[in-house]
Order: C-alpha cells, then structure tokens, then sequence
C-alpha cells in the first residue's frame, strides 16, 4: 500500500512547476511561523535539509525557513551523505555561500565542511523531509532509510517536523516496525500537532 501511496504523491509533485513549489513552499513557511512552534529557537541546534528541483522534481523546499533561522542566529546543519552503500548521513554546519555546498550523490546540496559533524544526541529540531505524513506522525521517504538510521541515535527529546503540502498528509498510513515518526507537520493550511 505504501507504495501506491508513494507513488501517487511522487507524481502529484512532478507534475508541480518550479514556480509552484516556490509559491506553495512558501506558504508552508508562513504557516509555521504562524504557529506557536517556532517560539525561542534562537539558540537551538537544528537540521535543516536543502532540495533542488531538478533532481527532486516538487519536493518542498525549505530555504525560506532556513533564511529566517540564519537570521535569528539559530545554529543550522545539513545532512550529508557518509555512504551509499550503509545509507548513512549525518548532519554539518553550512554557510549560505555557494562554496560550502556540492551536489551529493542523489543529486542534493550537501556541505562540504570539513568540520566536525554535530553528535546526534545535540540536535534540538529536525525538519523531516517526506512523501507522504499520516495523522498520527506517520512517514513514507524515498525508502531508502537514511532519515530512519539516523533519528535512531537522535535524543528521545529532539523534536521531528514534518514539512508538507496538503496533498501529502493521510488520515493514516502503515509502518514498520524501523519507521520513526514525527512530532509534528506542518502543511500550507494547517499545523498538526502528533501526541506519541
């Protein structure tokens, strides 16, 4: 099932132009700084992640959320691919400049700081991308796990945010027994808040 859902919204987002994400992006934006969730994050260590549309056709992208925290002095990092093969990331600091930042393996923007990586355990927030959010928290990625490894090392009190069309949210979806949810998503219209 959660395959037809994949695909299904994969295609939904595809058939999005650059100039429609940008517009609905930003809405998504707007509706968490509407929320009562982005309060006193001026110190917080957060994960952030970036996109680019022509290898991720519709995703959401998160900049101007990640231009207002960089504004607000908050301390951002970004996932960077260790291996392929394991499917394994972890997350560094990165300037805005285009010279801290390569194209990854899946064709994403990675740092290329040669700085250390921020343990796990220190991270505060964490944006999540996703394909498809259910109610309860529930997430479908790309499936290949990466998010999934790495949130099992993040600490029990790091808040997972959930970024997301409309279109993208369920009133419910199955996962297995390695799928981490989110505490929270955050769409153009509406907050929902997971209690797990």
């Amino acid at each position: 099932m959660n395959e037809v859902i994949r695909k299904q919204i994969l295609d939904q987002r595809r058939a999005l132009t650059a100039e429609q994400v940008q517009i609905m992006s930003k809405q998504v934006v707007e509706c968490f700084l509407k929320s009562r969730f982005h309060l006193n994050l001026k110190a917080a260590r957060i994960g952030m992640y970036r996109t680019r549309y022509e290898s991720m056709k519709g995703e959401l992208d998160p900049i101007e959320l990640e231009m207002y925290f960089r504004k607000q002095g908050s301390h951002l990092y970004f996932p960077r691919v260790i291996s392929p093969e394991t499917r394994e990331m972890e997350f560094l600091p990165a300037s805005e400049k285009d010279s801290c930042w390569a194209t990854g393996p899946y064709g994403i923007p990675e740092p290329v700081s040669k700085g250390q990586a921020i343990d796990p355990q220190e991270l505060d927030l964490i944006f999540i991308p996703g394909v498809a959010f259910g109610r309860q928290g529930e997430r479908i990625g790309m499936g290949a796990g990466y998010y999934d490894r790495y949130l099992t090392k993040t600490a029990q009190s790091a808040w997972r945010v959930g970024l997301a069309y409309d279109f993208q949210v369920f009133p419910r979806l199955s996962q297995n027994a390695w799928d981490r949810p989110v505490h929270w998503i955050i769409t153009q219209s509406e907050e929902i808040e997971v209690l797990n």
